[in-house]
């Protein structure tokens, strides 16, 4: 704050003063300015709020006493799915404001906002969705400003509906009421939408197969430039097309077929997980014959039919906002799942929905099922229906589709519980791309291209590093130009200008390669050191330790492979102790 603070008398001939606020952090796509307004009104005080592109700006105005007390106010109340970074507060001059309004946001050259994950379907829109009364009753698209896609819509900052695909919907005027209200949940919830204005589904066979499915007239999408989008018509039809969809789906499923299905950041590939025959079908047509398949349950009671142990840890992450695929310890006695699931393994990758279709789809199946990534292995998941239609078609028996354009490919994230604490296998899906803090700052802005196998880029600006989420490996040219999109549109979400590039020693990496051809200066970084560079960095340890990487194979610095290194090691050097 900056000296005291300016006041003068209102109107009344009553004593007021002001503030401006500059909040930071994760405070776009979680209801922060409805959060905002309504606390404003709630303490009495005028002014306004608005959304920037590094931020949300305040300036309340009113009793000095509670003018005061708003900043703390804002930290202490701010809505669950907020992350407050910094709260910047400066005395102005009062202005005369009569009531607190939310105003058009702006876009600033230069500057930088947090974006939000994706967020997993809130009990509200939950109960919602299963409330036969309500009108939003078996959408499949409900959300609000606590829940819903953020980072998959997003093409930039500020955070507002013509900067997402939702821009496509207009809402109706049921939906643009909720949204101008500032009582209401979904007050200015931007992918806000519903049955007569917003996504919809359609299913269709797989041009590719063998038997197609005959499905009603209307249901299908058709990826012609020249076919006009079917109009909307009244919510009963649309609830009622929609509902038949999904037990059409379900109906699918329990006769064996693979359905490729859309979903927030991708497609997934689904089957009956109870199905041995349909998931070795999976596998063969998947190209996926070695590696483990992860499970979708309808909720924790069902989890525990498995054969699993889940732990309280546990348990929370399933149920959480983000709801990742946990792995779980699989028990002795035998379970309802298809043996080739998970083959010998002792663990189980299991998920819980986090859609409101999925919520619809595990009610009409009754049993758990496969989902998996929607590629062929080794490819980046399919997100848009027309290159969906084309990449799976010799997989998918069908497709559930729908027309929310997807911006940002997100598969989903699996993680461990260890002690309570999320120990990550895989980083994507409600936690990217969410920066981590880092024990120093840096001046310039410096990417690190990551690894070949299982690559994802990391972003240093400032004190923060933007890891990006899971992309892949990059061995074919559709993961290479997911890795080059994923990259550019960091760097315009959060305006970061890298002027280093990192890079691995290898140099037949494709990501050394790719930054070998880049203008700016580059570094080379051995393998291992990297490793225990990072795991130093993770827990703020600056000084030498005495580091271990036990990581199969990495390029070392006298031209031969490396395998398991002990290293003396800090942030800038190390030294090769023993191998």
């Amino acid at each position: 704050m900056t000296g005291p603070a300016a006041r003068s008398t209102n109107a009344e001939g009553a004593l007021t003063s002001a503030s401006s606020l500059h909040v930071t952090g994760i405070v776009q796509g979680v209801g922060f300015r409805p959060f905002v307004y309504n606390l404003a009104v709630e303490l009495g005080l005028a002014g306004w709020v608005l959304n920037a592109s590094d931020g949300v700006y305040v300036v309340v105005e009113g009793d000095p006493a509670v003018v005061a007390g708003f900043p703390s106010a804002v930290r202490d109340r701010a809505p669950a799915m907020a992350v407050i970074e910094s709260v910047v507060v400066e005395d102005v001059e009062p202005e005369g404001f009569t009531d607190f309004e939310i105003r058009e946001s702006r876009s600033e050259a230069g500057a930088r906002t947090l974006v939000s994950p994706d967020i997993a379907t809130c009990p509200d829109c939950l109960a919602e969705l299963l409330d036969p009364s309500d009108r939003r009753a078996a959408y499949p698209f409900i959300n609000c400003t606590n829940c819903g896609p953020r980072f998959t819509i997003i093409e930039d900052v500020p955070y507002d509906r013509p900067m997402t695909t939702m821009r496509d919907f207009p809402m109706c005027d049921e939906c643009a009421a909720e949204y101008r209200d500032p009582s209401d949940r979904r007050f200015h919830a931007q992918p806000d939408a519903c049955f007569v204005c917003g996504p919809r589904l359609y299913l269709m066979p797989s041009p590719a197969a063998e038997t197609p499915a005959s499905l009603p007239a209307g249901w299908a999408w058709s990826a012609s430039a020249e076919v006009v989008p079917r109009p909307h018509r009244g919510r009963d039809f649309e609830r009622e097309r929609s509902t038949e969809i999904v037990a059409e789906t379900a109906r699918l499923l329990r006769e064996g077929a693979i359905l490729a299905i859309k979903g927030l950041g991708g497609f997934h590939l689904a089957v009956d997980a109870t199905n041995e025959t349909a998931v070795a079908r999976l596998r063969d047509r998947k190209h996926r014959w070695g590696k483990p398949l992860a499970v979708m349950v309808a909720d924790q009671e069902a989890a525990r039919t498995l054969g699993v142990e889940i732990d309280d840890d546990e348990a929370r992450t399933l149920e959480g906002t983000v709801r990742p695929i946990v792995l779980v310890r699989r028990v002795p006695a035998e379970g309802p799942l298809a043996p080739s699931i998970a083959g010998p393994l002792t663990e189980i990758g299991v998920m819980l929905p986090y859609t409101p279709l999925h919520h619809l789809l595990l009610r009409a199946f009754g049993r758990p099922l496969v989902m998996t990534s929607g590629n062929l292995s080794d490819e980046p998941i399919a997100t848009d229906n027309a290159e969906a239609i084309e990449r799976l078609g010799s997989i998918a028996d069908a497709f559930l589709l729908h027309d929310r354009d997807i911006y940002s490919r997100y598969d989903d994230s699996v993680v461990r519980v260890i002690d309570g604490a999320t120990a990550f296998v895989r980083r994507a899906r409600g936690y990217a791309p969410f920066p981590l803090a880092l024990p120093f700052e840096t001046d310039t802005d410096i990417l690190a291209v990551g690894p070949e196998q299982k690559n994802t880029f990391t972003l240093l600006s400032g004190s923060h590093a933007f890891v990006s989420q899971h992309i892949g490996d990059l061995e074919n040219a559709e993961t290479l130009r997911s890795f080059g999109q994923t990259l550019e549109l960091y760097e315009r979400l959060f305006r970061i200008d890298p002027r280093i590039d990192g890079h691995d020693l290898h140099p037949e990496n494709q990501t050394t390669k790719w930054a070998l051809e880049q203008e700016q200066p580059k570094v080379g970084v051995q393998h291992h050191h990297a490793h225990i560079a990072s795991v130093t960095a993770e827990h703020g340890i600056s000084e030498p330790v005495v580091g271990i990487a036990l990581d199969g194979t990495g390029y070392g610095e006298d031209g031969r492979i490396w395998g398991g290194e002990v290293l003396i090691a800090d942030w800038v050097g190390y030294e090769r102790a023993a191998h």
